[in-house]
């Protein structure tokens, strides 16, 4: 009797174990994910409610960074540049020693 080749073993032996794979994938499919779908609607109103939760969560905590950014960050100048100084209206005296009142 002839034996058959070693890579016909071999691709035997992967696509038995590929067949066994996709059986116990099925099963656990149908286990896991098929039969407990129907569930999902029944608890629909605690998936809602844990959602709003998290997303209520979420909305406070970016509105508080939001918050303490604003307070917080305080617009300065830049060093360097020039600075000018002016004033509006008529001068009638540059110092305020000799103002009268």
């Amino acid at each position: 009797m002839k034996q058959p080749p070693l890579s016909k073993k071999i691709t035997k032996k992967i696509t038995d174990q590929a067949l066994d794979a996709q059986k116990s994938t099925k099963s656990h499919v149908r286990r896991y994910f098929t039969r407990r779908i129907g569930r999902l609607a029944q608890s629909r109103r605690f998936v809602i409610g844990w959602t709003l939760l998290a997303s209520s969560l979420i909305l406070l905590s970016a509105a508080t960074l939001y918050q303490v950014y604003t307070v917080a960050h305080t617009p300065t100048g830049d060093s360097g540049g020039t600075y000018t100084e002016g004033m509006v209206g008529d001068i009638n005296n540059l110092n305020p020693l000799f103002t009268s009142g």
